[in-house]
């Protein structure tokens, strides 16, 4: 049974990588399941086995970024760290550094973040990615909360603010290197990027109001 199990999975992920190379190239609305199969070399009902329409597809590949960054946040959120905003500056660095260094999660976010427009086809999918959105936001001012209860940042310091510029920001660097990666080495100054921001929320919080 772990083999049958194992070759399962083994077929689940090649349809991703399949799905998400021919969405990358062509577009969500005009990639085919027909296409995905013949590329990941499995069968129409192989698909229908794992995923019930090309949205689900579409869906687990979002799943595949959100998953494992919820948990690198939560268990970055159970060690203890006397600079929670240091800690959430190391996090957004590796967020970086990892993309520069992905190719797959390049092409992945790409099509998530780039190339997507969210029709009728992926209006549930679209719920369940503002739902997901949402949930990080949250895990982010956990980060700004201990800031502020440790002294890192004055009491009566909002931190909705804090978070929409470090989301804007990251999201920011995202396209734009998603656009032109050529143009960018991220990995080299995603370190000294990620500072300047974070240097700027400390300045604003501790200066004239």
């Amino acid at each position: 049974m772990k083999r049958t199990k194992d070759e399962a999975e083994q077929t689940k992920a090649g349809i991703l990588d399949a799905a998400v190379e021919l969405f990358a190239e062509k577009g969500f609305a005009n990639t085919s399941l027909t296409e995905i199969a013949k590329k990941a070399e499995v069968t129409r009902g192989a698909i229908y086995w794992h995923f019930k329409n090309k949205a689900e597809i579409f869906d687990a590949l979002h799943e595949s970024l959100f998953v494992p960054l919820t948990d690198m946040i939560l268990s970055d959120m159970n060690e203890e760290h006397e600079q929670p905003l240091h800690q959430l500056q190391q996090l957004c660095v590796k967020s970086l550094t990892d993309l520069a260094t992905n190719y797959r999660k390049q092409l992945v976010m790409k099509v998530l973040m780039v190339q997507c427009i969210y029709g009728e086809e992926l209006a549930c999918a679209k719920q369940k990615h503002d739902a997901r959105k949402r949930e990080s936001l949250k895990l982010f001012s956990l980060y700004i909360e201990k800031a502020i209860k440790n002294g890192t940042l004055p009491q009566g310091t909002d931190p909705e603010p804090i978070v929409m510029t470090i989301c804007f920001f990251m999201k920011g660097v995202f396209v734009e290197f998603l656009n032109d990666t050529a143009a960018y080495n991220l990995e080299a100054n995603a370190e000294i990027l990620v500072r300047h921001v974070f240097e700027g929320i400390l300045n604003c919080s501790s200066g004239p109001r």
